[in-house]
């Protein structure tokens, strides 16, 4: 269906020195817009974020950033 992989994924970050949390937050991001995707958003998780204490900060730091800021949380982030 999709035709890249994680490997992809890692030569982008590489190649144009993206900071890795930066990509995962927008993977998340990109997963919130589209809840329907998840046979594309959850493998890509487990692989690219297989460093579960990592996660757990980005969602931490996220969720911190939506109480301090007052930014309402779109439906779709507690589904």
């Amino acid at each position: 269906m999709y035709a890249w992989s994680l490997t992809d994924l890692l030569h982008f970050v590489g190649c144009f020195n993206l900071d890795p949390n930066r990509v995962l937050d927008v993977i998340l991001e990109s997963f919130e817009r589209r809840i329907d995707q998840t046979a594309l958003f959850l493998p890509l998780l487990e692989a690219y974020a297989n460093d579960r204490e990592t996660l757990c900060h980005i969602l931490g730091f996220k969720f911190h950033f939506y109480q301090v800021f007052s930014f309402p949380l779109s439906h779709n982030f507690f589904a």
